[in-house]
């Protein structure tokens, strides 16, 4: 068995990093069909680039490629692929929407006088909240652990709370985001075309989902990592059970 730690193997990212780098320029170029200073350019560009582009992309990344069609599997396990690309663009999207919401609020300052910053301040506060629980997630455990004690697939009460709130706040910060996105672009005025091409790329995201849920690219982080099921949740709560991985 491969320590995938060392193993990072999946698609080729030249292809929608190039759309990324494409879709990044199109949107300077509607918000510049208004008249937008500088940094309300700047702060608008760089929020629909993270949250309309970056984080959903880390999230399909994440639910669907915890094993890849390139990954020998189950020879090679624990394929960090989507943990690095995940990790990745969650952090430079939060990144730039910190960036952006530090532009506007050094020009018009900290007002909470509209809905749009409201939104958009709730969705940086919860965006560094996402990252901040990582840290204290705990570790992953498993059948390398003699005794099932690890904080991941032990379940203990912190990485419980950790499951929820980062799977829980992560959809609905994406739901916020969109909002916050569709009445920025509001106030500012932008043509049809830019609404057409937010719901159309939300569109995308969803469809690319529902094709990769369908195909049964959903896997469980246990099976990733060890090539087994996962045991019964009720067995670990009342005794220490060690799983041994298949032997390749």
């Amino acid at each position: 068995m491969v320590n995938s730690r060392l193993l990072s193997v999946g698609p080729p990212m030249r292809l929608p990093l190039l759309l990324l780098a494409v879709l990044t320029v199109v949107i300077f170029a509607l918000f510049a069909l208004v008249p937008l200073s500088g940094i309300m350019l700047l702060h608008a560009s760089l929020m629909v680039v993270a949250w309309g582009v970056l984080v959903p992309l880390g999230v399909i990344i994440a639910r669907y490629f915890k094993i890849t069609r390139q990954q020998d599997f189950p020879a090679h396990l624990d394929n960090g692929f989507w943990w690095n690309w995940h990790r990745g663009l969650q952090y430079t999207g939060v990144v730039l929407s910190t960036i952006g919401f530090a532009a506007m609020a050094s020009m018009v300052g900290l007002k909470l006088d509209t809905a749009h910053t409201q939104i958009g301040m709730a969705v940086v506060a919860v965006g560094w909240l996402q990252l901040l629980s990582g840290w204290f997630r705990g570790s992953k455990g498993g059948p390398t652990e003699p005794t099932m004690r690890g904080d991941h697939y032990d379940m203990t009460p912190r990485r419980h709370a950790f499951q929820w709130l980062h799977k829980s706040l992560g959809w609905s910060v994406m739901a916020l985001a969109f909002c916050a996105i569709w009445s920025g672009m509001s106030l500012v005025g932008l043509p049809a075309i830019a609404f057409a091409l937010l719901v159309g790329t939300a569109a995308i995201f969803s469809v690319a989902a529902l094709i990769l849920q369908k195909q049964g690219r959903q896997v469980s982080t246990y099976r990733a990592i060890w090539g087994v099921d996962e045991p019964v949740k009720t067995e670990l709560k009342h005794q220490s059970v060690a799983v041994t991985p298949p032997s390749t």
